[in-house]
């Protein structure tokens, strides 16, 4: 929701000044910084379902397991979100409607056989309707993509690249928490202890991930190499005047 406030008088201010090269740009940064705060945190509350709901609600053999899918059309719907208000804010309103039209007619015309082939898989049914929900959201999402590249020759070359870079920072991290599992289990029904090991998993992941993009200079390329510098400048300032005044005590 931030991100979309945020991105709605930058884009139309580029857009009004016809300065469509940073509009380009702007559309590329807003994709880029969905996917790199939406996907690892995704990935992490997938894999602590059972503790957050435990923290939330309590035990639940079917609240955690339909959660731990679940939370996967949260990232389908940011991305949606996203885009859909790209296209609006450059009045494109007809793409829009098709768009939205095409996504529920893929969500109709999938849940039922979905629900009923993830049954005969041996899954969860209700994966099915949560997986038609996805494929509904990301129609829509790659309709108004594409209707981006065609009209406004948007190029998400350097999304996709940054897309993959994540990626492969959420597979190091989801390894790592895996083995993580086998010393810190996340099979507690304790709400205090939930709430404690979702905090240890939290870390780790963080920063094991924050690691992994700021050596690939994935973090950089996303929020700018300025930006990142002053950041991690002032952490080192506050270190350094922390050991002082214990130094002199």
């Amino acid at each position: 929701t931030g991100l979309m406030t945020s991105l709605i008088p930058n884009l139309t201010a580029s857009y009004v000044q016809n300065d469509m090269e940073e509009v380009k740009n702007k559309i590329n940064k807003t994709y880029q910084i969905v996917l790199f705060c939406t996907i690892p945190m995704t990935v992490g509350l997938s894999i602590l379902a059972k503790l957050v709901w435990t923290i939330f609600y309590g035990a639940s053999k079917y609240g955690a397991l339909t959660y731990q899918y679940l939370v996967f059309v949260a990232l389908a719907t940011v991305i949606f979100t996203a885009t859909v208000t790209i296209v609006q804010l450059l009045k494109e309103y007809k793409t829009v409607f098709l768009s939205l039209i095409a996504g529920m007619l893929v969500k109709v015309a999938l849940n039922i056989p979905f629900i009923y082939g993830f049954n005969k898989m041996g899954l969860p049914a209700f994966y099915g309707a949560i997986t038609a929900t996805i494929l509904g959201f990301l129609t829509s999402s790659i309709i108004c993509m594409m209707f981006l590249k065609k009209k406004y020759k948007v190029n998400f070359e350097s999304t996709l690249r940054e897309f993959f870079n994540i990626l492969i920072s959420v597979i190091v991290m989801t390894l790592a928490l895996s083995l993580l599992k086998l010393f810190v289990p996340v099979t507690t029904t304790n709400r205090f202890m939930a709430i404690l090991v979702v905090l240890l998993y939290a870390f780790v992941g963080a920063v094991i991930y924050l690691t992994i993009t700021y050596k690939t200079n994935t973090i950089q390329n996303i929020f700018g190499k300025e930006k990142i510098d002053q950041f991690l400048k002032r952490i080192k300032i506050k270190k350094n005047r922390k050991q002082t005044k214990k130094k002199v005590k």
